[in-house]
């Protein structure tokens, strides 16, 4: 996600936001996105906080294409072209935030499978580990044993 250079705010912009969110967002703040904690606390208190304000894509472009169709039957009227214009903004913002928000929630969903395999694999190394020790065990004690001790 470094790649990318997005860049975490010192803050999230809701004033209703919880204390935890806060201090997570002064610790990250004007700091590279680089963990998929970052990602998931972006794109929910964030991007969910501005993108809730805004219209659906649906409803934003219904009404661009609306007002389109209003500019396209009056095409010098200054109020139509400003408000064409403004609707358009709207469908490339709602467009562009819900599609960073799945993005990263997609790359949020990826890192955690990656953590939980982590675990998963140092579980498995101590599992594999302990049957080594208790297969080296046996051949030691089968060693000591005499053979008519042996069924």
């Amino acid at each position: 996600m470094s790649a990318q250079q997005i860049t975490l705010p010192a803050d999230t912009g809701n004033p209703k936001a919880d204390a935890a969110i806060i201090a997570f967002f002064k610790a990250n703040g004007d700091q590279i996105m680089t963990t998929g904690k970052q990602a998931q606390m972006y794109a929910d208190h964030y991007l969910g906080f501005h993108l809730a304000g805004l219209p659906t894509y649906s409803a934003a472009s219904g009404a661009n294409r609306a007002a389109a169709a209003a500019l396209a039957a009056d095409p010098t009227n200054v109020d139509l072209q400003a408000a064409a214009a403004k609707a358009s903004g709207t469908v490339e913002t709602v467009f562009k935030g819900t599609s960073l928000r799945g993005m990263l929630l997609n790359a949020y969903a990826f890192w955690q499978l990656g953590q939980i395999a982590k675990i998963a694999a140092g579980v498995t190394l101590v599992g594999g580990l302990l049957l080594l020790l208790l297969s080296i065990l046996g051949w030691t004690h089968l060693r000591r044993t005499p053979d008519e001790a042996t069924i």
